[in-house]
C-alpha cells in the first residue's frame, strides 16, 4: 500500500472520521479492522 493511502488510513482509524472529496463536513464512522500475514512482523517493521 503506498505510504500516502497508508497515512489516510491510519488518520481514519485514529480519528474515526472521514471527509468525503468536495466536502468540509467529517462524518464519524465505527470501525473494526482485522488483518493477518503470513511475514514476520519484526522483519517487515
Amino acid at each position: 500500500m503506498p505510504m500516502p493511502v497508508q497515512a489516510r488510513f491510519l488518520r481514519v482509524l485514529q480519528e474515526r472520521c472521514v471527509q468525503p472529496l468536495g466536502s468540509s463536513e467529517l462524518y464519524p464512522v465505527d470501525i473494526r479492522l482485522i488483518s493477518a500475514t503470513n511475514r514476520t512482523l519484526r522483519d517487515q517493521v
